[in-house]
């Protein structure tokens, strides 16, 4: 869920705000940019609260502020954060995540104004599934099946 703690908003809000220059202001800030600023700033949280504040900045973006700038820039975050290391873990771990902003919509009942959101997460599952299903195999090759 996307409430982290106040004293933690303003570094994740600053970001935020250097994201939705992407359109405006390429000369300050790049994609790459901005995604090792995010990754710098949850390096300074403690581990447990790290997929939180994610959480947080994602639910901002998609709230607030997704084209098609901001769009590719979550794409790239969610593959590094979640999808670099693959193991079962992560790979829950991104579904899990995806799930709960979805829900976190739908009780915000924010679901009827943000289609383009669903749309945005469902792409996301699939590229999760079908990682997974790379995964999966893999692993049948590797330890035999069920």
């Amino acid at each position: 869920m996307p409430y982290i703690k106040p004293e933690l908003r303003p570094m994740f809000n600053e970001i935020y705000i250097h994201a939705t220059y992407l359109s405006t202001r390429p000369d300050l800030y790049t994609l790459e940019s901005v995604k090792n600023e995010l990754f710098n700033a949850l390096g300074e949280v403690d581990a447990h609260k790290r997929t939180g504040c994610l959480n947080y900045f994602f639910t901002k973006i998609l709230r607030d502020c997704l084209n098609n700038k901001t769009a590719p820039l979550l794409s790239a975050i969610m593959k590094s954060y979640f999808l670099t290391d693959l193991s079962y873990e992560s790979l829950e771990k991104a579904d899990g995540f995806l799930s709960r902003i979805r829900k976190e919509f739908k009780r915000r009942k924010w679901n009827n104004t943000y289609n383009d959101v669903y749309y945005f997460i469902d792409l996301f599952s699939i590229l999760v599934d079908v990682e997974a299903e790379d995964y999966e195999d893999l692993k049948i090759k590797e330890n035999g099946d069920v």
